[in-house]
């Protein structure tokens, strides 16, 4: 892997593929992901859908440095990854302030500006009644809303998201949704998000790509063409239909054996 600091982020794969080696049987090796080749530009938003154990978190971790890839080459510029689970990773020991203020501590901000921001973030995420409160007292979306809120106060040149909104109900899903929207309108960073939703694959990103089943490849890139700024009605657009088809004839189709590579 390849890393700058120039300022500006971008994210670029080359021939990219990830190999995990079974420490008995070479047989039993499994190739998680096959030739891939993309580029992502500063502060664009990138989402990628596909079928389960296609290489999606893969892409993230490889991303984020914790792994290295078997073959092929990454480069990055903006080397600071926040990253986003499924599960929320707070710290259940510390508060939502605490947990906030965390990455703040990492990076040697000072502790009246640390205040600052702290504060900030809580009243964009809408916790400003819970900074005291611990994980556990908190629900589902308001643990996710911490989540992203200390993701994004540490200032990462690139968020790293995986189905952050997958264990929260559908009308909660569209309020952490406009949230997301809101708050990467104001701040904008590269954005790399991983779903199953279709939905949400339209609603958030500027373009999508739809990985094959397992040796992950990109089947397709679909560029979102929803005006911005989106909301939750964004889904009644009249383009809406059109690219839902679009994207669930890209999943469902027969992947040849081939590379596609996508460069912006």
């Amino acid at each position: 892997m390849v890393a700058g600091d120039s300022g500006m982020s971008s994210i670029v794969f080359s021939n990219v593929s990830q190999t995990y080696h079974s420490p008995s049987d070479e047989s039993h090796d499994t190739v998680a992901l096959k030739n891939v080749s993309f580029t992502i530009g500063d502060q664009e938003f990138v989402g990628i859908v596909g079928p389960s154990g296609c290489g999606k978190t893969t892409i993230l971790n490889l991303i984020a440095g914790f792994l290295q890839p078997s073959t092929g080459e990454i480069r990055l510029e903006g080397a600071r990854c926040g990253y986003v689970f499924q599960k929320n990773n707070l710290f259940p020991w510390k508060t939502v302030r605490q947990n906030i203020e965390f990455g703040l501590q990492m990076n040697g901000v000072a502790k009246l500006q640390q205040q600052t921001i702290v504060d900030e973030y809580l009243r964009q995420m809408r916790l400003e009644g819970f900074a005291d409160q611990y994980p556990h007292e908190l629900s589902i979306g308001m643990q996710q809303r911490a989540g992203l809120a200390r993701a994004y106060a540490a200032q990462p040149d690139t968020l790293l998201m995986d189905e952050p909104f997958v264990s929260i109900d559908a009308q909660m899903r569209l309020h952490m949704h406009e949230l997301l929207l809101d708050i990467w309108t104001k701040q904008k960073k590269t954005v790399v998000f991983v779903t199953h939703d279709i939905d949400e694959a339209i609603l958030l990103p500027d373009r999508v790509f739809v990985f094959s089943g397992r040796p992950g490849m990109i089947k397709e890139e679909i560029p979102v063409t929803l005006p911005r700024p989106r909301s939750h009605h964004s889904l009644n657009d009249p383009h809406y239909g059109v690219l839902r088809k679009q994207m669930i004839d890209a999943l469902f189709e027969k992947t040849e054996d081939k590379t596609l590579s996508r460069q912006e």
